[in-house]
């Protein structure tokens, strides 16, 4: 049987937990074997030990494999859901992409194996949910923790506190008349 969350405490509702790792793997494998030699038996093996090494240093974390909270709706990395409008349930699925082994936490991506192109060093994603934990509970700074090019946006709002936007190189970049935002979309 496939696992799709991991916890402490069996008895919890996984979503309604303040602290939920989104782990977006690859599935059906056998349906792109075409193009790839992915093996899901090694996703679903990372997703255990991460999710396993995740709950060891946070006990009251839960691990969620391709589904998210519903709480998780407004950022920006969660763009890849299946609709669901049924209010019992408090998750959303997430349609996961080719190849990826994805750890986030509230639109904060802390590992990428799209990115980075290879497997994820176990303890050190703990690590660093550990340490984004700790940051976030304390109002600090989080984006050292994170994987390259994460923003943690929320769709519509203005960049969050939570991390530090760095400005480009050379002139500062203002938004114009024609830049898209969700403000200015219906003008």
């Amino acid at each position: 049987m496939q696992r799709n969350t991991y916890n402490n405490n069996n008895n919890q509702d996984s979503a309604d937990s303040e602290l939920v790792f989104v782990i977006e793997t690859c599935q059906n494998c056998k349906s792109h074997t075409w193009n790839t030699r992915h093996d899901e038996s090694k996703y679903l093996e990372y997703f255990n030990r991460v999710s396993q090494a995740i709950v060891e240093r946070i006990p009251s974390a839960v691990t969620m494999r391709n589904q998210i909270p519903k709480a998780y709706l407004p950022y920006d990395l969660y763009c890849n859901l299946i609709p669901n409008s049924d209010a019992n349930l408090n998750t959303f699925m997430q349609v996961p992409r080719t190849g990826s082994f994805e750890v986030s936490y509230k639109g904060l991506l802390i590992f990428s194996k799209l990115q980075g192109g290879y497997w994820p060093n176990v303890e050190l994603v703990a690590s660093k949910c550990e340490q984004i934990i700790g940051a976030d509970q304390n109002g600090e700074d989080v984006s050292p923790y994170l994987a390259a090019g994460s923003t943690g946006k929320v769709r519509g709002a203005s960049p969050s506190k939570r991390t530090t936007a760095k400005k480009p190189m050379g002139k500062d970049v203002t938004p114009t008349k024609n830049s898209y935002s969700p403000d200015n979309s219906q003008q």
